[in-house]
């Protein structure tokens, strides 16, 4: 049974979607130069963060504290806290990236990029 339909305004294609580890919210990426983060009891957008190219690939971390998103011109992992909704900075990729992940544990997160590479990056655990 459909419980929802989620659009976002002038979006024509969704590139990649990701659940956050709680349940509660969706990302999205697309053609546009963003990356959305949806509310998913309400159906409402809760923050827009701006690119500068459309993003291929979106996922939240373990902790659901940190939203990622990769892909189109930027050849870089974007980082985002999504409590304070500020830019945690970018991380290198060899060429574009599609293909996303942290993981199950929090402790790394990795991305596949159109040349053949996966880059995997250590993630800082709080004590």
């Amino acid at each position: 049974e459909l419980i929802r339909t989620l659009q976002y305004s002038g979006e024509t294609d969704i590139h990649d979607i990701g659940f956050s580890p709680d349940g509660r919210f969706l990302a999205s990426v697309g053609r546009l130069p963003r990356v959305v983060q949806w509310d998913l009891s309400s159906g409402e957008v809760v923050q827009t963060f701006r690119t500068r190219d459309n993003m291929l690939g979106v996922s939240f971390s373990a902790d659901g504290r940190i939203l990622a998103a990769s892909g189109g011109a930027e050849k870089a992992v974007l980082l985002w806290d999504l409590e304070s909704g500020d830019s945690l900075g970018s991380l290198p990729l060899s060429e574009q990236s599609m293909a996303l992940a942290f993981s199950a544990d929090g402790r790394w997160l990795a991305a596949g990029t159109f040349d053949g590479m996966i880059h995997i990056w250590g993630i800082p655990l709080d004590s």
